[in-house]
This record gives C-alpha cells, sequence and structure tokens, in this order.
C-alpha cells in the first residue's frame, strides 16, 4: 500500500510538470477515476489520447482534465495493478472510468514443482523465495551458504573443510538417522547431483564439495525451497528431505543487446579460537615429565611428555626441547592469545562475470563467463571455479515454445585439509601443541634430514608440516545441460518434453610426504582416483487449466519421468616409495587397486491437479508412482500421495 501511494505521488508530481501543445480544435474533457474493488479515486493513474503525445495525470482526488482534437480520439487510461482501458471520447464532456485491479500483476506467481508457476495464494504447502540480494554481495563460494538466515525452517551449515567445500542443509529437521537428509537441488526443472563423493567422517576424509557448489550466483534469476511433503511429493523419494528450486537467468523481459559485468571481493577472518589455560604445562598428576638435555654445556630439563595438559604450572623456567636440541634452551611459559589464531591466514574470494543478453518479442538469450579464485584461511588451501553458462528461449509459433541451456564448469582445487578427530587435520593437530610452544619455531617445519621438525617426536603432527607435506589436488570437469520445448494443442491444452543431463569427471591425486613421523608414512604415500558420474532425466507432462464455470478454476497436469544414472570410480594407493620425495604411483612397492560402479534407473508417473473456488478456496491433489531398478524385482514400486489445501481469509 505504500508502495502504491509513493507511486501515485510520484505521477502527481510529474503530472503537474506534464504540458501538451496541440495545434487542433480543442474539445476539453474532464472526468474522475475510482477503483472497483476499493471504489476509491485512483490519482497518478495516465490518461492518454491513442496515437498523440497529448496526456494527463489524475490529481489526489482521482479526477482529470484533457483536451481532445475535434473531440474525437480514444483515452487511454492506465495504472499499475489495474487493467488498461480504451474509451472512445465521442464528443463527451465528462467521462467517468472505473479501473478493474489486474489479477495477473496483482498475485504473486512463483516456481513449484516441475518448474510449473503458480499464484502463491492458491498453493496449499509452504514454498518460500529466497532473497538473493546478499548472495551477490556478500558473496559465498558455494550458493548453498546464502540461504543461512533467510529461510524459516531450513538450517544451513558451512563445513570445516576450507575453500571449495560443501554446505549442510536440512530442511525442517533430518528425516533418517543414518541415511542422507539434504534436500533435492532442481536447476530449471532438472534435477542435479548434489552428492559429496568419498565423505568425509567423525574420523577424518576430505571434503571435496558438493554439486551445488558449481553454480555460480550470479546466473541464478530466483531461488525458492519447498519444505512440506506436500510441496515436494511430486519428486517421489528424491524429494522426501524438502526441494530447492533453482531458475537461472535467460534474458527475458529485456530487448536489444545488454552487456554485464559483476565484480565482488569478499575477505574473511578466523572468528572463534578455542579458549586455552594457561597455567599448566604437559603431564598428569602435577609431574612435568621432564627428562634431562645438554646444550653448550649446562643440562636442562627436557620436554619429553605428551600433550595432556596435566602437569606442573607453566613457571618461566628455561627448558630444552629432546627432538628439537637445535631451538636451544626456551622459556616454560604461556604463549600469548594470539599463538593460535597467528596459524591462520585472511581467507580472499575474488569474482568476476561478464554477461550478453539480448532478445526480442519471441526470442530471448543469455551468455556468460565468470571467474572465481578462493584463498582459504587456512595455509596454502585454494579453489578456482571457471564456468560459462548460455541459456536461450524462442517463442517459435504462438503454440511452440522452446528453451534450452547448457552451463560448462571446470574447478580445481589444492589442499584440502583432513576433517574430524583426525591428527591429519591441521585444526585439530593445533590444538594439541602445547600453550608454551610458540607456533613461529614451527614454520621451520622440516629438518635438515628432510624428516618433521616438531615440539615432540610422533604425533601430534607440526601443523605447518600437515599443510606442507600432505598434499592433494582435484580437478572436476562438469557439464548441466537441458532442453523442453511446449505445444499448446488448445487454448486450455498443452504437452511439454524435456530432456536434462548432468555429467562430470573429478580426478584426485594425494600423497603424505616423505619423512612424515608414522611408520607406516614414512617412505611416503601417494594416491590417485577418478570418479565418473552421469545423470540423466527425461520427461513429458501433459497439462490442462481454465475456467471450469463462473465460481471455479482448474488445472490437471499428468507426467512421467525416466531416471538413468551410472557413477564408477578408479583408483590406485601406494606405499613405501622406492625413491624419496618421488610421488608418482609407479614408484610405489605396494600398490592397491580400487575400482567400484553403481548404476540406477527409475521410471515414473504422477499427477498434480488443483481446484480454485471464487480466488480464495484452493484443494491440491498430487500423487507420484515410482518404479526403481534397486529395490526387489517383485516389490520395486512406490506411491507418493499428497492433499492440500488453502483458503485466502483476505478475499
Amino acid at each position: 500500500m505504500k508502495q502504491k501511494l509513493l507511486l501515485r505521488l510520484l505521477f502527481i508530481m510529474l503530472g503537474n510538470l506534464c504540458m501538451a501543445e496541440f495545434g487542433y480544435a480543442q474539445h476539453n474533457i474532464r472526468g474522475k477515476i475510482t477503483s472497483e474493488k476499493e471504489s476509491e479515486t485512483v490519482p497518478g493513474a495516465s490518461v492518454m489520447i491513442k496515437g498523440t503525445s497529448i496526456g494527463s495525470l489524475t490529481n489526489e482526488d482521482g479526477t482529470f482534465t484533457i483536451s481532445a482534437p475535434n473531440g474525437n480520439g480514444i483515452l487511454v487510461v492506465s495504472f499499475i495493478g489495474y487493467k488498461t482501458q480504451e474509451l472512445p471520447v465521442n464528443n463527451r464532456g465528462v467521462i467517468d472510468i472505473v479501473l478493474k485491479e489486474d489479477a495477473t500483476v496483482l498475485g504473486e506467481v512463483v516456481v513449484t514443482a516441475l518448474n510449473i508457476e503458480r499464484d502463491k495464494k492458491a498453493l496449499g504447502y509452504s514454498i518460500q523465495p529466497v532473497d538473493l540480494t546478499t548472495a551477490t554481495e556478500a558473496r559465498e563460494a558455494n550458493i548453498a551458504n546464502s540461504l543461512k538466515g533467510k529461510v524459516a525452517g531450513v538450517h544451513v551449515n558451512p563445513t570445516t573443510g576450507g575453500a571449495g567445500s560443501s554446505s549442510f542443509v536440512v530442511i525442517r529437521g533430518g528425516s533418517s538417522l543414518a541415511g542422507e537428509n539434504q534436500p533435492l537441488y532442481v536447476v530449471d526443472g532438472v534435477p542435479i547431483d548434489n552428492q559429496t563423493l568419498d565423505r568425509a567422517g567423525l574420523g577424518g576424509g576430505r571434503d571435496y564439495g558438493d554439486g551445488i557448489n558449481n553454480i555460480n550466483p550470479d546466473d541464478i534469476e530466483s531461488m525458492s525451497v519447498l519444505k512440506g511433503p506436500a510441496g515436494a511429493s511430486l519428486y517421489g523419494a528424491r524429494g522426501a528431505n524438502g526441494v530447492i528450486l533453482i531458475t537461472t537467468k535467460s534474458g527475458k523481459g529485456r530487448k536489444g543487446i545488454g552487456l554485464e559485468f559483476n565484480s565482488n571481493a569478499v575477505i574473511e577472518k578466523i572468528n572463534v579460537i578455542p579458549t586455552m589455560q594457561s597455567k599448566w604445562g604437559v603431564g598428569y598428576g602435577g609431574s612435568n615429565s621432564f627428562g634431562t638435555a645438554t646444550f653448550n654445556g649446562v643440562s636442562y630439563p627436557a620436554q619429553t611428555g605428551n600433550g595432556d595438559f596435566f602437569g606442573g604450572p607453566l613457571d618461566g623456567q628455561m627448558i630444552m626441547y629432546a627432538h628439537m636440541p637445535e631451538w636451544g634452551p626456551k622459556a616454560y611459559s604461556a604463549q600469548p592469545a594470539d599463538n593460535l589464531r597467528n596459524f591462520y591466514n585472511t581467507g580472499k574470494t575474488f569474482t568476476n562475470t561478464v554477461s550478453i543478453s539480448g532478445g526480442g518479442d519471441n526470442s530471448t538469450f543469455r551468455a556468460s563467463v565468470s571467474d572465481m579464485r578462493n584463498t582459504g584461511i587456512l595455509p596454502n588451501n585454494k579453489f578456482e571455479r571457471q564456468t560459462i553458462n548460455l541459456r536461450a528461449t524462442s517463442n517459435i509459433t504462438d503454440k511452440l515454445y522452446v528453451e534450452g541451456k547448457v552451463n560448462y564448469v571446470k574447478q580445481k582445487a589444492n589442499n584440502r585439509q583432513m576433517n574430524g578427530v583426525a591428527l591429519k587435520n591441521p585444526n585439530y593437530s593445533l590444538v594439541l601443541v602445547p600453550r608454551f610452544v610458540d607456533l613461529n619455531w614451527l614454520k621451520d617445519y622440516k629438518k635438515a634430514d628432510g624428516s618433521a621438525a616438531n615440539w615432540k617426536n610422533g604425533v601430534p603432527y607440526n601443523p605447518y608440516w600437515i599443510v606442507n607435506e600432505f598434499q592433494n589436488e582435484d580437478t572436476r570437469d562438469r557439464v548441466i545441460g537441458m532442453l523442453m520445448a511446449r505445444y499448446k494443442l488448445t487454448s486450455w491444452l498443452s504437452i511439454q518434453g524435456r530432456a536434462g543431463t548432468d555429467f562430470y569427471t573429478d580426478e584426485r591425486f594425494e600423497r603424505e610426504g616423505t619423512g612424515t613421523p608414522v611408520a607406516a608414512s614414512l617412505p611416503g604415500t601417494v594416491g590417485n582416483a577418478k570418479w565418473t558420474v552421469k545423470e540423466e532425466n527425461i520427461d513429458a507432462l501433459l497439462t490442462a487449466s481454465g475456467k471450469l464455470s463462473t465460481d471455479f478454476t482448474g488445472s490437471l497436469s499428468l507426467g512421467a519421468n525416466h531416471l538413468n544414472r551410472k557413477q564408477e570410480v578408479v583408483g590406485y594407493s601406494g606405499q613405501n616409495l622406492n625413491i624419496p620425495y618421488f610421488y608418482h604411483i609407479s614408484n610405489a612397492q605396494l600398490v592397491t587397486a580400487r575400482n567400484s560402479i553403481s548404476k540406477k534407473q527409475m521410471n515414473s508417473v504422477y499427477f498434480t491437479g488443483n481446484l480454485g473456488y471464487k480466488d480464495y478456496l484452493f484443494l491440491d491433489v498430487t500423487g507420484r508412482n515410482d518404479w526403481s531398478s534397486t529395490l526387489g524385482l517383485n516389490n520395486n514400486s512406490f506411491f507418493y500421495p499428497s492433499v492440500a489445501t488453502s483458503f485466502v481469509f483476505t478475499e
């Protein structure tokens, strides 16, 4: 309502500045414009003589005055939210006009399951659009992280895997104790693969990112969340945890050629570090577990104990480190509070996107190229992603509409770090560093003989050894494509066919440096793996919609879907390198092969129908039946029904 008032005041101000010049015999017309529904005057409405530049705007009480040449012509009356009307003058001096609200303008249209546009108030289930303004301002490398704090009932937790890692999203709580709880992501009507291959667990592992991480935020036009089972039921078992719908930009609404450049920079720093005690050293029962060591002929207590902080007080005495005699005597005192914080870097993310779009009344297109470079807060952790996106739409005839999309993604990551309670996790090993050890001593992490320099022998590892000697890198090439055609059989009946594909390869390499202080890893280890994932979706949809009577409107859609999925991994891991520091699988004495393959097909039929009564009472009914190849031959079918109603009190 406030927006309407502001628009009206703006139009009134503009009207006071408008002047019309003409050289015909003039016929003055006056009148008043009101709203049919509210019986209120409409200030700021536009009144024009069709085919001329003669115009006027209604004032605060909805009245207007205009001059028509020779008493002829047609009045064109328009205002935002109302249907435009044309009225012949016919030498009349007074013309009062009643504007009718335009429901297509006032109703909020949202994209629902199967990429069907519906009036939001007619839905009997929860669907919430996402404000993407901050998603392109405070840029996240993973667009899923932009949902945090924006959608009620949606829990978003970015993982600690570093740059390019995945995001954990749960809608209205988990539905499985042991299975997958993340939602299904549907981009331009086609589901995409969002799994994290070789997922990290509590005991370790690396986070290689998820599928939604490959979508460029600058290419997204809208995003909405289907929360309840009634909204997601049309996606069957895959939508059991909710569905996140994404529509990419296509150049719609633009005539001619448009060029857009978007550059974004984000700086991040470590926020919270553990609060560490600064009174007690390592050991148990008040004992420091010191040995002795000599430096320049002087004997000192020597640190030989473990990392459990139940020893004697940090009293400032000079001690030696048995594993690092070259350090010399050091004060047995707590280091400053920022000792741990100084291990982390300032993270930086730079994104640059160039897009070109254009079209006309019947066809549109948009092409974009984007480059994102992310440096993590952990040392040596980097992530790069380049994307090319092309989408086009065309009304080939009044009855035939087609659209297509191709999205290519190239990404590369360096030194994804271990997660979980694992000594190879630099964050975990970092908090095990005693309070009396200055991290600056550990930066020179390699001794002259190539072994690890650390405050003690063995584990926990020197954190700098982890981020420099536990090297890994991975690359991904991915293509997401879609082609859709819709044909109007009649004014109320249409048929649609769509084919979508999502396929990618992940190539991964990792190694543990020669000299790592664990017996099995001392000569060094190396590993390679290649993942190939391909998913195809083909669907057809027959839709009938229109007015059933004066009071009833309705629609019915019947559809079918075919899912074909294949996933394979081939890899090798090697131990005991013959030649130190030469990290290649051919250099390993002990080689272990890895190979697994999985296939899945699912055929589905579904229907969705909705019935509306006088624009205030609505009923939605859906059903889907799936036949899955992963179930038994005699019990591979399951059915998903839903019923939902909506009552609009304001109507």
